[in-house]
């Protein structure tokens, strides 16, 4: 029915169109905006003080700045300092057995402290208008208590961004979390990566970002992309995507190892240089890039590309 749809509007043959179409989270116009949701001051067990952590990002070209120390709401009523737009928001911990041992969450967006259960604070969260992170899945700190394997993540609801990226996690095994999960809730309840700085140290800073795409440079604009994908997580290198038909491409900005990964974790095609494309044939299930740039060794991951047949 679709596909007929399709013909008398494209004026195409059916037999022209593909069977599935792939869902491009990068579709709407916009600018990349430099963006860090995970830092520490010495408001909790962080080493550089608000205002000097404040500085130090602004001093690297950062758009957003998220402020998240441990258990506490980092709250500023002037939400643009030296430049930089401020995130209010907190890294909570859910205790397992009992605090401070248990998992990590990082509730952005807002400015009050929320009681219940785990599954209550989300909800919460959300429906006063922030967004819940699950911080660095594979963590083993906390004597293992800060583990969110698939099986747990699964229980849960109303959160829609996970850290891939982060210096506290082993990058491949919070990715193979991220595909079950992703494999779990399919493309009508996508689950966004994330790369963070988790900044407790000067040396921390500007070590793994994200470049949101943004249509307007609003805090309803960031949000509004955060919640549908319009980003990617890097290290350094910068990517643009593009969605033509059944194929995607990209481009980056140096010679890199480009690589075209399914849903499976397998890896569909592998190429040098600073522009790829792949053909998706629609059994993939999702598609997502990763760059690593050959000087520097330095990685970039796009969203998933997910494929629905139609």
């Amino acid at each position: 029915m679709i596909k007929r749809q399709l013909q008398r509007i494209n004026n195409v043959k059916i037999d022209d169109l593909e069977d599935f179409i792939i869902l491009n989270p990068y579709k709407e116009r916009g600018e990349y905006l430099k963006v860090q949701l995970h830092t520490h001051s010495t408001v909790s067990d962080g080493k550089l003080s608000p205002e000097d952590l404040i500085k130090s990002y602004a001093g690297k070209d950062y758009d957003y700045l998220a402020i998240t120390d441990h258990d506490r709401m980092s709250v500023y009523l002037d939400e643009k300092e030296q430049g930089i737009s401020l995130i209010s928001g907190e890294e909570m911990t859910y205790p397992i057995p009992y605090f401070p041992f248990g998992r990590h969450i990082l509730r952005l967006f807002v400015m009050d402290k929320v009681r219940g259960n785990l599954q209550e604070k989300i909800d919460f969260t959300n429906s006063s208008g922030g967004m819940v992170v699950v911080c660095h899945p594979a963590s083993r700190g906390g004597l293992g208590t800060q583990s969110w394997l698939p099986e747990r993540l699964i229980k849960y609801n109303n959160f829609s961004l996970l850290e891939i990226i982060n210096h506290h996690a082993d990058t491949n095994e919070n990715l193979r979390y991220w595909h079950g999960l992703l494999k779990f809730r399919g493309a009508d309840r996508p689950v966004w990566g994330l790369a963070v700085d988790d900044t407790h140290y000067p040396e921390n800073i500007n070590k793994a970002w994200l470049m949101i795409k943004l249509e307007k440079n609003t805090e309803k604009n960031l949000k509004e992309s955060l919640n549908s994908g319009a980003f990617y997580f890097t290290e350094g290198p910068d990517m643009t995507f593009a969605v033509k038909k059944g194929s995607i491409s990209i481009k980056t900005d140096n010679n890199s190892t480009i690589a075209f990964i399914d849903a499976d974790f397998k890896v569909l095609k592998e190429i040098e240089g600073n522009e790829a494309a792949y053909e998706a044939n629609g059994s993939e299930g999702f598609v997502r890039v990763e760059v690593e740039d050959k000087v520097s060794k330095k990685m970039a991951y796009s969203q998933p590309f997910w494929l629905k047949s139609i």
